[in-house]
């Protein structure tokens, strides 16, 4: 792992330039955050961090690569992936006392925590409501 990792930078993007990242972004369902950061560490060529599979796709993508794009049903298995790990974070808190915003939050730190490139609070919430486990037990 590179020493550099634990920095945080501040960088100003041309606004053409943040409409692409945005875009491509949008395309491969990440944050604008994860394209930057992947794109300087295809710049660099060395240090790049331990992601999980379904992330070397993505840069793959990124990099032109000839292979194709990954289908539809393969993007329906990641984000079926997906959700099930943060129904399962969020159920082992709910087992532990945790109310159900709470549990949410704390999923969502589960999965930043592991680098995960959709660990954003929205999204976790919306995997977990697609679930029906935000809805009151009868």
């Amino acid at each position: 792992m590179c020493d550099a990792m634990g920095k945080k930078l501040t960088v100003r993007i041309a606004p053409d330039i943040a409409d692409k990242l945005q875009a491509r972004a949008d395309k491969h369902r990440v944050s604008v955050a994860w394209i930057v950061r992947h794109l300087v560490f295809r710049y660099l060529d060395g240090c790049a961090p331990d992601l999980p599979e379904f992330t070397s796709r993505a840069t793959g993508a990124l990099r032109g690569s000839a292979s194709p794009s990954p289908g539809k049903s393969e993007a329906e298995k990641m984000q079926a992936e997906f959700t099930r790990l943060a129904c399962s974070l969020f159920d082992s808190y709910r087992a532990d006392g945790f109310d159900v915003l709470e549990s949410a939050k704390r999923a969502n730190f589960a999965l930043k925590a592991r680098s995960h490139p959709w660990a954003t609070y929205d999204i976790v919430a919306q995997a977990i409501r697609s679930t029906g486990r935000f809805r009151r037990q009868k």
